[in-house]
C-alpha cells in the first residue's frame, strides 16, 4: 500500500493513501536506525509504502520511496544531527517582513543557500506591506534590488489586508509548496487566508522581545482550494546550514557562477586569492557587496564549526 505523509509529530505519521484514506502510522525500527544521521527518518511530503496492523486500523511505514528532493537544516536541539524539514517540494515560499519583526538577511541568505544545494526553487514573499511606509522605502528598494538581481521572484503582500494573495496563488497552484520564515512574519495568518477553513492558531509578537511566538508546533501538509499543497512548518528563529562544505559554498551563490571560471586558481575560495574574478566583480558592483559580505560570514561560520569534517 502506497501513500504520502501529510503530518508528522515525531512518534506518529499520518499517511494519505491514493484513495484519500488517512492512516495513522508508526515508523518501523529498521527505518529509524537507517535515519540516525537525521532526527527524523521520514518527513512530510515523503511517498512511502506501508502495511496495516492486524486490526486494519493503523499501520507501519516499511519503505520511503525515492525523493525528488528534500531540505534539511541542523537540528537546533541535537547538535550535529540534521533535521529533514520536508520532501518532494516543487517550490519553497520564504516569508519575510521589513518591520515587526525587522528583516533577517542572515536567515534569508542561509535559507537560499540550502535551497540552492537541494535544487529547490524559491519565491520570496514580503508580508506586512501595509507597514512599508516612506521610512522603509529605502529598505524595500535595497531588498528588492538585492534578490531580484540574482533571479529570485519577489512578491509584496499583506495577509492582514488581503492584498497580493491572488498573485501569490498563481505561484502555488497545483504545486507542493513549503512555506517557511522566521518567527513572527505572519505565516499562520497567511495560510489561514489561503485556506479559509483551516483556522490555524495565530499570536501577536512578544511585547518583551519584539519577536514572534511559535504557533505551529509540527509539520503538516494542507490541500489548497485551487489544487496543490502547502507544507507548513514550525516558525524558525535561526536557520543552521547542513551539508554545505566551505569550499563548495560559492556554488550556492548563483550570482558568483558566471565569474568563477575566470578566477586565476581553479579552487579559488574568493577570499584573499590574487586575480579573483568574483572579488573584481564585487568591486565593480556586478555582484552585490552586501551579498559578498554574507558569503564571507557564512564561509567563516562553516569553517569555525567542525571544519575538519566539512572540508574533507
Amino acid at each position: 500500500m502506497k501513500g504520502r505523509i501529510i503530518k508528522t509529530t515525531g512518534s506518529w505519521q499520518w499517511v494519505q493513501l491514493d484513495n484519500g484514506t488517512m492512516v495513522e502510522c508508526r515508523t518501523r525500527g529498521k527505518l529509524r536506525m537507517e535515519g540516525l544521521s537525521t532526527t527524523n527518518p521520514v518527513a512530510v511530503g515523503d511517498y512511502v509504502e506501508l502495511e496495516f496492523d492486524e486490526n486494519q486500523s493503523k499501520g507501519s511505514i516499511k519503505i520511503i520511496l525515492q525523493r525528488n528532493n528534500y531540505i534539511v537544516r541542523k537540528s537546533p536541539k541535537q547538535g550535529k544531527q540534521r533535521h529533514v524539514l520536508a520532501a518532494n517540494i516543487d517550490l519553497a515560499v520564504l516569508i519575510s517582513t521589513l518591520k515587526h519583526p525587522a528583516v533577517k538577511y542572515g536567515f534569508i541568505d542561509r535559507f537560499l543557500t540550502s535551497c540552492q544545494l537541494f535544487h529547490i526553487p524559491v519565491l520570496i514573499v514580503v508580508n506586512k506591506e501595509d507597514l512599508i511606509n516612506h521610512e522603509l522605502n529605502d529598505e524595500w528598494q535595497f531588498f528588492q534590488s538585492t534578490y531580484q538581481a540574482i533571479g529570485y521572484p519577489l512578491l509584496r503582500i499583506s495577509a492582514l489586508k488581503r492584498t497580493g494573495l491572488e498573485a501569490l496563488m498563481k505561484y502555488l497552484k497545483n504545486k507542493t509548496c513549503l512555506i517557511t520564515g522566521n518567527s513572527g512574519v505572519g505565516k499562520s495568518l497567511l495560510i489561514n487566508r489561503l485556506i479559509p477553513d483551516l483556522n490555524l492558531k495565530t499570536a501577536p509578537l512578544s511585547k518583551f522581545t519584539g519577536k514572534g511566538k511559535h504557533t505551529t508546533t509540527f509539520s503538516q501538509m494542507y490541500p489548497l482550494p485551487e489544487g496543490g499543497f502547502l507544507i507548513d512548518t514550525p516558525g524558525i528563529k535561526e536557520w543552521k546550514l547542513s551539508d554545505v562544505k566551505p569550499r563548495e559554498l560559492a556554488h550556492y551563490f548563483p550570482e558568483f557562477m558566471r565569474f568563477m571560471k575566470d578566477c586565476k586558481f581553479q579552487d579559488c575560495q574568493h577570499l584573499e586569492e590574487p586575480d579573483c574574478a568574483v572579488k573584481i566583480a564585487v568591486e565593480n558592483t556586478e555582484i552585490s557587496p552586501f551579498r559578498y559580505e554574507q558569503y564571507l560570514n557564512i564561509y567563516r561560520e562553516l569553517k569555525a564549526v567542525n571544519y575538519w569534517e566539512l572540508d574533507d
